[in-house]
């Protein structure tokens, strides 16, 4: 919103904050004229506990202090909390347009049940044939999927095709998408085992044996 003196006076946020962390929060993303759009966030640990209502009651509160005549909420369709929310505070579904991505089209990881990231594996995997930049992404769906079959595959893909794939920068992303819940089947032996055995083969490729 061009700097922190311009979003004084035309932007407006509120968070909430359990001892030094905030857990919840809102802001207003973009404005145009007398229309603003607000997003929000709450941390995963501290939602259905009514935070997300009462900071966007109080953001919409300073939207109307500031003289904005409209006060829209943007998400995607999958987006069943952020829509819920919208619904309590008192927003109306006003509209609905079509959109076009390679990623997925969600707002949180749990946008999408292991069904939805599945398919959206499969997807990636068959535009990999013809740009293997996205072996990656499609090997992230799969892993969300829970799938660890079709990721050890896509692994296996990559190594054949001498794709880069950071293990270390791997595992992090499991125990991150493990905390939000996601793909505990990656806790699996076969998992560590292939993970292991991958490690031993790019210490091997590095020295050259």
């Amino acid at each position: 919103m061009g700097g922190d003196e311009h979003f004084a006076i035309a932007g407006c946020g509120c968070y909430i904050r359990h001892l030094d962390k905030i857990v919840s929060w809102s802001l207003s993303d973009c404005y145009n004229g007398g229309q603003v759009a607000i997003g929000i966030q709450t941390a995963r640990s501290y939602r259905k506990m009514g935070l997300a209502k009462q900071v966007v009651s109080a953001v919409v509160q300073q939207c109307w202090d500031k003289g904005y005549g409209s006060v829209e909420w943007l998400c995607v369709s999958t987006n069943r909390g952020s829509r819920a929310v919208a619904e309590r505070v008192g927003f109306m579904q006003a509209d609905t347009y079509p959109s076009f991505t390679s990623y997925a089209p969600i707002e949180n990881f749990a946008d999408l049940n292991d069904d939805g990231w599945y398919e959206w594996g499969a997807y990636l995997q068959q535009a990999s044939q013809k740009e293997p930049r996205l072996y990656l992404e499609c090997l992230h769906c799969y892993i969300k999927a829970n799938a660890v079959e079709k990721a050890q595959e896509i692994v296996r893909e990559m190594t054949r095709a001498e794709i880069e794939c950071d293990l270390e920068e791997l595992n992090g992303a499991i125990a991150y998408y493990r905390s939000e819940g996601l793909c505990s089947a990656f806790k699996a032996p076969e998992w560590d085992d292939m993970i292991n055995s991958l490690v031993y083969f790019f210490r091997l490729s590095q020295f050259g044996l």
